[in-house]
């Protein structure tokens, strides 16, 4: 991308960026803390997601400050460097290579497993994929639009920054709460716990009010930290560890789709009907999901 001479080549730069991001984030870390700690990685799950809730409080104003003073191609550079020097070389020398192991797309059945409980496995793996798919669908779109729909419900610029910037801080904080005084909870209640905040979240965000509007941000944000530990957690808690890194890319895939998808659909509706209608149809998204995880028992499941 810092080289990029042409748009073409910044868009095949933005492409190959995507690759990394997909191959290199949280789904893919979750799936190899699953293989290096089995059914104990929930700890270093939501320790990852703790971390990582500082990265954009951290990133964007250094960023920010290199783009300002060198340039975005100088930036750009920057940043590759820290990829190359740093990242990859944790990467290289502390995770430990993969062992052999029977194929872990194909679960080996325990013994005497009915074809009902296998069924009952592929029924709650489809709610699974459909509650991480709403939430991807209902996260992608407000990070998107959060501050455009705040300007058009009247907030100033500052105003709405402001009530951005309390997202990330609130992520961070229910995290902590996760990591202490919730580690014993089962995820399942914590993502009913997390919807049930964007719900209320984004409900509040429709009355256009400034200082509910703080409020609302916050919800939302603690609901959002909690939504990203989920997405590790939840299949390891109902399914187990045998092919948990197969599972995790399978239910990447249609959560990706919504992730490009969602926030260009949610632009028209922002365009076309407005910010109470966008807001309303992102909390309905989210109450969809809270109720998708009634669905979803509190054990896991066997097959």
């Amino acid at each position: 991308m810092g080289l990029s001479p042409n748009l073409p080549v910044y868009f095949l730069a933005w492409t190959i960026l995507g690759t990394g991001m997909a191959s290199g984030l949280y789904d893919a870390a979750f799936s190899t803390l699953g293989r290096l700690f089995g059914e104990n990685a929930r700890t270093a799950i939501t320790g990852v997601t703790l971390m990582g809730g500082f990265a954009s409080t951290l990133a964007w104003p250094a960023i920010t400050g290199l783009e300002a003073e060198f340039g975005w191609r100088t930036t750009c550079m920057a940043m590759a460097g820290m990829h190359l020097l740093i990242g990859l070389p944790l990467y290289l020398l502390f995770i430990p290579p993969e062992q052999q192991h029977p194929d872990p797309a194909v679960p080996t059945k325990a013994s005497g497993q009915s074809t009902g409980s296998s069924k009952e496995a592929g029924y709650l793996f489809l709610l699974v994929a459909l509650l991480f798919t709403l939430q991807s669908a209902m996260m992608s779109s407000l990070s998107v639009h959060l501050l455009d729909a705040l300007r058009q419900l009247g907030f100033a610029a500052s105003a709405a920054l402001a009530v951005g910037m309390t997202i990330g801080p609130s992520q961070v904080v229910a995290r902590l709460l996760e990591f202490s005084l919730w580690r014993t909870l089962h995820p399942t209640w914590s993502a009913r716990g997390a919807l049930l905040l964007c719900f209320l979240g984004l409900g509040l965000l429709l009355s256009a009010d400034p200082a509910l509007a703080f409020v609302a941000a916050a919800l939302y944000g603690a609901g959002n930290g909690l939504l990203t530990i989920v997405r590790g957690t939840l299949p390891l808690a109902l399914f187990g560890s045998q092919g948990y890194g197969a599972r995790m890319g399978l239910l990447a895939r249609p959560m990706l789709f919504a992730q490009s998808s969602a926030p260009l659909a949610m632009a028209l509706v922002l365009d076309e009907l407005g910010p109470t209608i966008l807001l309303g149809t992102l909390a309905s998204l989210a109450f969809v999901a809270l109720v998708v995880t009634w669905r979803l028992p509190t054990r896991r499941t066997e097959g």
